[in-house]
């Protein structure tokens, strides 16, 4: 599970943090949460890279994940 999370920190990083920040506790516990949900999830079982499906599972539950990280009050406009 460490190298999933450590591929799920870089994508969050790059697709939900760019342009803002989070405690640091808060992101380990965020992503430990979304790295359970996404080992659970259909991207996963998919043939292709780890990378690859870590970032199709972050496009296809930005809602989800938004969610864990504590941004409840998002723009519908974030919602992709």
């Amino acid at each position: 599970m460490s190298e999933t999370m450590f591929y799920m920190t870089i994508a969050l990083e790059e697709q939900i943090l760019k342009h803002s920040c989070c405690y640091v506790d808060n992101f380990y516990n965020a992503v430990q949460d979304i790295t359970k949900d996404y080992l659970k999830s259909d991207e996963f079982k998919k043939d292709e890279g780890l990378l690859d499906s870590v970032y199709d599972y972050i496009k296809n539950n930005r809602r989800l994940v938004l969610y864990i990280m504590n941004k409840e009050q998002v723009r519908d406009e974030e919602i992709i």
